[in-house]
């Protein structure tokens, strides 16, 4: 049993796990996995601030601690939960000190607290949620252990209610959605707040494909040239405000992550692709026809449901020189798929995943030499890119300064007319004022002569 609070992260064991005396929050990792050696030095910053959070820092090896791990139901590293009582929560944000310090004060607060409505919008607009909720109550207390799982995962604001009952409201991207069931039936509250807490079609990102993906309801993923395709996605996403299909909906630029596509036997054309979800490891894919969108995407739906169609066969048998066979299932394809800018690797995700056959060593140099070999050529491509770009810009700024030599050479040739044309007009003038002098001498000549003749 752990009783202290120290300022370094504690590595627990067998012996020391469980029956805490104090919130503890615990790093379940694996020694190979990069994203727990990147996540090291942050978690040792945050074990600093214990005693100001009031929570015990632990970590738990899993190549070491097998059994705890997967007590926990652990499936990928780096896992963390904290344990305060009987309660554990799960933590799924940002793996960075501020965010983990926060969600830590927030588990140990109670979820439902009175606020007002701006209160509620302005952390509902800082938060990273599409949707958030308020409970119309007026006894918080005895409604606080119906959401308590939600700490976290929810943003909810409770306001004084004109009656006795407990009302639910979801607003969910502008749409206001009332929850009609039971705050006692815990199923359909769970479903309703996790449906309506996800968001209508949006551009797949890696921060919200994974959340899209283990949300536990099928995926409809519309993959597409964004670009030249926006009809297409704006019908699309009209559909999935309709609310008329029980599934998690998003759109897929293809022409952004190539190799996903392809590693889904794919085209780069308007595809649907279906993934049912609920810890299936299928994909279904349909290539859009002409005519309605909807019709085409219920009717898929409902065929993936009721086994119409066959899915699309996704695994691949690779042998090392060791005779090592690999199993590449989808699901580590599609964890994996959007971490980064189309390099679409296995055992490279937000989390480094224990899959198909449950394998739970470092990733074999054949994999990883592949893994470097995809991001080597990306990197090329990209450095292509940034050559091509530069090239450009210079072009542009040689054009640019041509153009100014063109408009100086331009002035140059108006003032030089500007001044041929005073020249000429200088001239002119000059001529009269001499023709004007010869009329004034001529006439005072012709004065003279005219007055000797009198004389």
């Amino acid at each position: 049993m752990l009783f202290v609070i120290s300022q370094q992260v504690i590595k627990l064991s067998n012996e020391t796990f469980g029956n805490f005396s104090k919130p503890t929050i615990v790093k379940f990792y694996a020694p190979w996995c990069g994203h727990c050696k990147e996540l090291a030095p942050k978690y040792e910053e945050l074990a600093t601030l214990s005693e100001q959070l009031n929570v015990i820092v632990a970590e738990v090896d899993c190549t070491e601690e097998a059994d705890i791990c997967s007590h926990e139901n652990v499936e990928g590293f780096p896992t963390i939960k904290l344990f305060d009582g009987e309660k554990v929560f799960d933590y799924d944000g940002e793996r960075e000190v501020p965010a983990l310090s926060k969600w830590i004060t927030d588990m140990q607060k109670p979820i439902l607290v009175y606020e007002t409505l701006e209160d509620l919008k302005k952390r509902a607009e800082e938060s990273r949620f599409p949707t958030h909720f308020i409970l119309y109550s007026d006894n918080l207390a005895n409604n606080e252990k119906f959401f308590d799982m939600f700490k976290g995962k929810i943003i909810i604001g409770c306001m004084q209610a004109n009656q006795s009952s407990s009302k639910l409201i979801a607003f969910r991207e502008g749409i206001e959605i009332a929850y009609t069931d039971s705050l006692e039936n815990a199923e359909a509250l769970i479903e309703f707040i996790a449906f309506h807490q996800l968001p209508f079609a949006p551009i797949l990102t890696p921060a919200i494909f994974t959340p899209l993906m283990s949300s536990g309801f099928p995926f409809i993923m519309l993959s597409v040239n964004i670009d030249n395709e926006a009809e297409i996605v704006q019908a699309f996403q009209a559909h999935a405000r309709q609310m008329d299909i029980k599934a998690a909906f998003g759109v897929l630029n293809n022409t952004q992550f190539v190799k996903f596509v392809q590693a889904l036997k794919g085209e780069l054309v308007p595809t649907l692709f279906i993934f049912p979800g609920n810890g299936s490891d299928k994909v279904y894919q349909k290539i859009l026809e002409q005519g309605s969108l909807t019709e085409q995407t219920k009717n898929f739906f409902n065929d993936v449901l009721s086994g119409k169609v066959e899915p699309v066969d996704l695994t691949e048998e690779d042998t090392t020189d060791q005779s090592e066979k690999l199993i590449k299932i989808v699901n580590t394809v599609i964890f994996c798929a959007l971490g980064g800018a189309a390099v679409f690797a296995v055992w490279f995700a937000c989390k480094c995943m224990k899959s198909g056959e449950q394998i739970e060593h470092e990733p074999t140099v054949q994999v990883q030499a592949e893994v470097k070999e995809d991001v080597k050529e990306e990197n090329v491509k990209n450095e292509n890119v940034k050559e091509e770009n530069v090239n450009a810009v210079e072009e542009i700024k040689q054009e640019e300064v041509k153009q100014e030599e063109n408009v100086q050479e331009i002035k140059q040739e108006i003032v030089q007319e500007e001044v041929k044309a005073e020249e000429k007009v200088e001239a002119e003038e000059k001529k009269e004022d001499v023709k004007e002098e010869s009329k004034d001498t001529e006439g005072k000549k012709n004065k003279n002569k005219k007055n000797k003749n009198k004389k």
